[in-house]
This record gives C-alpha cells, sequence and structure tokens, in this order.
C-alpha cells in the first residue's frame, strides 16, 4: 500500500516523487498555464508490482485533480492507465458540476437584498 503522505511535487525538478525503500519512482511532467503534461514514468526495477504503479498514478492524478490542473497524458503507459480508469473522467465532470453550482450561488446570493 503506497502512503499519499509519502508523495512529493518536486517542482524544481518538474516530478512526483515516491520513496520505495532506497530507490525513487518518478513522474515526469512539464506544465504550461492550467495542464500539465505527463511525460516520463520511472519505477524502479525492484518493485515488480503493477498495483504499485496503479497506486503511485492514482496519488498523483488525485493531486492533480485537487489543484484542478487538465492532465494530458503523453506516455504511453500513463495514456493507457487512464482510458482504463474512465472514474478519473467521472470525477472530473463531478468538480466540474460542484464549480458551476458554487459560482452560481455565489452571483445568486450576491443578488439578493438583505431587507
Amino acid at each position: 500500500m503506497v502512503d499519499a503522505s509519502n508523495l512529493i511535487d518536486n517542482a524544481f525538478l518538474r516530478q512526483y516523487e515516491l520513496k520505495v525503500g532506497a530507490e525513487l519512482a518518478t513522474l515526469e511532467y512539464s506544465q504550461q498555464e492550467r495542464k500539465i503534461f505527463l511525460t516520463k514514468l520511472i519505477i524502479p526495477e525492484s518493485v515488480s508490482e503493477n498495483t504499485f504503479t496503479e497506486e503511485f498514478l492514482v496519488l498523483v492524478l488525485d493531486d492533480i485533480r485537487d489543484r484542478e490542473i487538465s492532465v494530458v497524458p503523453t506516455a504511453p503507459i500513463i495514456a493507457k492507465f487512464i482510458r482504463k480508469n474512465r472514474k478519473g473522467k467521472i470525477i472530473s465532470i463531478h468538480l466540474f458540476l460542484i464549480r458551476f453550482l458554487r459560482n452560481l450561488i455565489m452571483k445568486m446570493t450576491s443578488n439578493l437584498m438583505i431587507v
């Protein structure tokens, strides 16, 4: 099981990092405005489990989702994971609806007159 508290967004090196024993799993990215391009995934050879890779990607995608940034997977393995796990798309739709409703409520309440 991968611990979310160990995930590091190393903005200087433009990569997410997660320690695996003495080694480091990384996911390199490039960010432009409100888009993040996921470019290269490096998993240590000592970790042979697919579950680790999936858990690592879920942690990274959750962090990106929380920052409300669009994801553009350029690495084939990441694109395949996102296609396979359409849950991310559903979550994005939910976040869009939440933001839309929040903005609508703010507009409606700002137009109310206090008597």
